[in-house]
C-alpha cells in the first residue's frame, strides 16, 4: 500500500548502452526526492528517441521538488546520458493521467529545470513540452486533437 507523501511512479530504460550503476543512480536519485519507482509499463510512444521514461503525477513531482532536488535529478540525467552516450536521446518525464511529457535533453540549462518548478501543467492537454534554447523557455507541442487546460 502507498503512503500518501509518497510518489508513485514506473521507470523505463531504453537501450542495452546504459551502465547499470548510472540506472541505479537515477532510481536512488528518484527514491531520495520521495518516488517509489515499479516496473516499466510496456506501452510507449517514440521510444526509438527515448532513453527514459518515468510514468508518474508530473505536477505533484515537479511541485514538491526544491532548489536542491533539481539539481540532484538534474546531475544524475545528465550522467545517464554521459555514460550511455545517448546522442540524439531524450529522457520523457510523462503524467500519468494526461501523458503530457516533459522531454530532457542533454546539456539541458540549470534554469531550464527550475522553471518546471513553476509551470502550471494544467495549462496543456497531451502533448509535449520541450525547452526552446533561444526563448529560453519551454514551449507546448500539442498532440492531434489535444486542447490546452485538458
Amino acid at each position: 500500500m502507498s503512503r500518501p507523501d509518497v510518489i508513485e511512479a514506473d521507470v523505463s530504460f531504453f537501450g542495452e548502452d546504459i551502465p547499470r550503476d548510472m540506472s541505479q543512480h537515477l532510481l536512488d536519485t528518484l527514491s531520495a526526492l520521495g518516488v517509489h519507482t515499479s516496473s516499466p509499463r510496456p506501452n510507449v510512444r517514440s521510444i526509438e528517441l527515448l532513453l527514459l521514461l518515468v510514468i508518474l503525477p508530473l505536477q505533484a513531482f515537479l511541485s514538491s521538488m526544491g532548489e536542491d532536488a533539481y539539481r540532484a535529478l538534474r546531475q544524475a540525467i545528465e550522467d545517464l546520458f554521459q555514460a550511455s552516450g545517448a546522442e540524439g536521446r531524450k529522457a520523457a518525464f510523462q503524467d500519468r493521467e494526461t501523458e503530457l511529457q516533459v522531454l530532457l535533453e542533454p546539456g539541458l540549462p540549470e534554469e531550464a529545470y527550475e522553471q518546471l518548478h513553476s509551470l502550471d501543467l494544467s495549462r496543456f492537454g497531451s502533448g509535449t513540452l520541450s525547452f526552446n534554447h533561444g526563448s529560453k523557455c519551454w514551449l507546448w507541442h500539442p498532440d492531434a486533437g489535444a486542447t490546452a487546460g485538458g
